[in-house]
């Protein structure tokens, strides 16, 4: 006896939510939780903006506004935890897999559907964009829904509601990425074939349009009231038609702004996206100062020009991105699921599960698709001019996905040709031919970050996210990694990007050693950094700031830190005092003070030090702990609790504050002396 169809649609959602919490939990036990980059970082604190009520935004959209307004409303009805997202957007994933296995099942057949929504809940890179705050997990549901909706329909035939709908989602998708605006094509195309009777045609037709239309003029009066004119989405056309079309393209993402940081800084997004759109780097190298669609048509201008001075070189460039989209490897921008993987456990069903798999599966099948009607020749049409749309800019694993449901939906008829073959003992030579071509695209051995480059990058990633917390551990990876690149089994690319790379990763280690107390070999580091990449700002301020402090005041401080690193407690306060005395204005060598006093149980002398930090800058938790320190010292136990009960409960990820709040309880836990009873 079979299960209802509405069961096994449960059962397949059911077990694709589990999966994906299982990984989330894994994922919250491991040092790559909670840390947010670029685009994330740039979502995060946009839907919080707009949480507080800042609504429009006062600059032209760079990126697609429709996963932080999604955002927000989450985040106001699910909790504004991280983790409380990741969960929605996990139940989100469960749902996509839920309408793409009723998709396969209405257009083939129960079993191939199963088979696809068992793939689909086990996809790894579905699993791994639902545990990211990034726009793909809403963007995928909405693709799933849209294909949902057509397969529903009678033999591809649209009512104008149904139409209506189906603008509606592309509209809202093209409000993530404007790329999606290519699909209302085949829709049309579709309704001209599909529906009965001319009247029937031109209102399923102008429903289409109207839907896109109505969610197209929100971004639109946005951007017109934001000075950019009529600029229906967002201005990032050229800036990323220039990223894949220039000399020395990789065919997926690389920096255009010569060495310059690429990280976004997500506080910036209440003024403009300047340092986002390459403008800031535009004005340091030309002196121009640009609009934002003035920024888009530089870019595109020298994109065109490339393309027409190297048309041989471009049009290669363009072949390579196609097979990119359609190889079983993955390009990361953001984030790399291989690290993922290699942290947190499995993704999900490597090879068979991945993109690949189903790319195979969906060639095999493609004669048998395009000969089943119009809406299997509807989803070949989507899958096409997303494939062109996308190879026409660069390949990341963020824009690859989006390939994934249609080419599960057309993975289904690969499905019922295997079954069919396996059962009759018959292969087709059209069979023999897709699987061979096949083969042959998704295995095709390109470029991709593996071996010696993974580990530098691996390496450098974890060292960067423990800085946060421990400098030490961040010491030993940031190691690793300069270890990798001197034994010269990385090879690098003599271009501005990898000369960043490398920066980053020695400013990452000179910072970890600074900490540490090695002051000398951080500022060797940092002296490397600062000269591999000359026009990051960051770099070039840290680099500054260090020569200053290693020839004044801080000089003495940071000896003082080094002595306070051997154990070497009196030197570190002698020069700590003399480091101040110079210079007043180091809250954290005041901060410094209070600390070795405390130790000396010097208490007088802590509480002054205390009130000169405050003076000189020292505020938030870290005020608030070594107040409580000073308080438990002098042995006021009450006001003592009262203020580590102030402390944030984040602060103690923070080694130094942690520090300081363990100390304090330590002192809490003695028993009372006499004068204080």
């Amino acid at each position: 006896m079979r299960w209802p169809w509405s069961r096994a649609l449960i059962a397949i959602g059911v077990a694709a939510f589990a999966w994906r919490l299982s990984f989330l939990l894994r994922l919250m036990r491991s040092i790559l939780f909670g840390d947010l980059y670029s685009d994330a970082a740039i979502f995060w604190t946009w839907s919080g903006r707009i949480m507080r009520g800042e609504l429009p935004h006062p600059a032209p959209f760079f990126f697609g506004p429709i996963y932080a307004y999604g955002l927000a409303v989450a985040r106001q009805l699910a909790g504004r935890r991280i983790e409380s997202i990741l969960v929605v957007q996990c139940l989100l994933g469960a749902i996509t897999c839920v309408l793409l296995t009723d998709t396969v099942r209405r257009v083939t057949s129960r079993r191939a559907a199963l088979v696809v929504g068992m793939l689909l809940a086990l996809n790894p890179m579905l699993v791994f964009f639902d545990a990211q705050v990034l726009m793909e997990s809403l963007l995928l549901a909405l693709q799933a829904l849209l294909i949902w909706i057509i397969a529903a329909s009678s033999g591809g035939r649209l009512s104008a509601p149904r139409s209506l709908m189906a603008g509606i989602l592309i509209g809202l998708m093209a409000e993530g990425r404007s790329l999606f605006l290519v699909l209302l094509i085949p829709l049309l195309a579709l309704i001209a074939r599909a529906n009965a009777g001319r009247r029937g045609r031109l209102l399923a037709a102008a429903a289409a349009v109207l839907g896109t239309a109505l969610v197209t003029v929100f971004s639109l009066a946005h951007n017109i009231r934001a000075g950019a004119g009529w600029l229906p989405y967002t201005y990032s056309f050229g800036y990323n038609l220039y990223v894949g079309n220039h000399a020395g393209a990789s065919g997926t993402f690389a920096t255009i702004t010569g060495t310059s940081d690429i990280t976004v800084d997500s506080t910036r997004i209440g003024a403009d996206w300047g340092s986002a759109d390459g403008r800031d780097y535009i004005f340091s190298t030309t002196g121009r100062r640009l609009g934002p669609r003035e920024s888009s048509s530089h870019w595109a201008a020298l994109a065109t020009h490339y393309v027409r001075a190297e048309p041989a070189s471009a049009l290669r460039g363009l072949g390579m991105r196609l097979l990119m989209l359609w190889n079983h490897h993955e390009y990361p921008q953001i984030e790399n699921a291989d690290e993922f993987r290699t942290v947190c456990g499995p993704l999900g069903l490597p090879i068979l599960g991945g993109f690949g798999g189903l790319a195979i599966l969906a060639l095999i099948g493609l004669g048998d698709a395009w000969n089943s009607g119009a809406t299997a020749r509807w989803l070949i049409a989507n899958l096409g001019l997303l494939t062109i749309g996308t190879a026409v800019f660069f390949v990341t694993d963020r824009y690859r996905c989006h390939l994934i449901p249609a080419t599960a939906a057309l993975s289904a008829w690969g499905i019922e040709r295997v079954w069919t073959s396996l059962r009759e003992r018959i292969v087709p030579r059209g069979a023999i031919a897709g699987a061979l071509a096949a083969l042959l695209v998704v295995f095709a051995p390109l470029p991709y970050v593996h071996g010696a480059r993974y580990e530098w990058s691996l390496n450098a990633d974890l060292g960067a996210r423990w800085l946060k917390r421990d400098p030490g551990r961040a010491s030993s990876y940031f190691a690793n990694a300069i270890a990798l690149e001197r034994s010269e089994k990385v090879r690098w690319r003599d271009n501005d990007e990898g000369r960043l790379e490398r920066a980053t990763v020695y400013s990452g280690y000179a910072e970890a050693l600074r900490r540490s107390g090695e002051v000398d070999a951080a500022a060797n580091y940092l002296a490397a950094a600062a000269g591999l990449a000359p026009e990051s700002a960051r770099i070039q301020a840290e680099w500054a700031a260090m020569s200053k402090r290693m020839q004044g005041a801080g000089g003495m401080t940071e000896r003082a830190w080094a002595a306070a690193q051997r154990n070497q407690f009196a030197a570190a306060e002698s020069l700590f005092a003399l480091a101040v005395a110079t210079d007043p204005h180091q809250p954290d060598a005041w901060a410094a003070l209070v600390r070795l006093r405390i130790q000396r149980a010097d208490v007088a002398g802590a509480d002054s030090a205390l009130s000169m930090a405050g003076q000189a800058g020292l505020g938030g938790a870290s005020l608030v702990a070594h107040r409580a320190l000073v308080a438990a010292a002098r042995g006021d136990r009450e006001s003592a609790r009262m203020l580590l009960a102030q402390v944030p409960p984040g602060a103690a990820s923070d080694p130094l504050l942690s520090s300081v709040i363990q100390a304090t309880r330590q002192l809490l836990q003695r028993p009372p002396s006499p004068a204080s009873r």
